[in-house]
């Protein structure tokens, strides 16, 4: 048996579906997959920004590396990357990502 869940349609409205799968996620096709990845991929990115930046730093991190993995991000949430965008920026004035490659 399948599990009902509810899931964040972009279009702002809320709505329930039991077909929402891994296999959809993957594909990237639909509105709801798109959303989902840009969601998952803002969670890393905010974990490096909560520590001011240190494991990029400390790393190495270019600022190429962390929009190469956001690149998709604005085609789930143009919100969700001007987000991204500005954390990224952010972490280049201070120093914490290298700016060049």
């Amino acid at each position: 048996m399948r599990r009902r869940k509810e899931f964040f349609n972009p279009s702002g409205r809320s709505e329930t579906r039991a077909d929402f799968s891994f296999d959809e996620f993957e594909a990237f096709e639909t509105a709801e997959s798109k959303f989902a990845h840009a969601m998952d991929n803002l969670q890393p990115l905010m974990l490096n920004n909560s520590n001011g930046g240190n494991d990029w730093k400390e790393h190495g991190v270019y600022a190429e590396q962390v929009y190469g993995r956001q690149r998709k991000t604005s085609l789930g949430s143009e919100k969700i990357f001007e987000v991204v965008d500005q954390i990224i920026q952010e972490n280049i004035k201070r120093e914490q990502l290298k700016n060049k490659m």
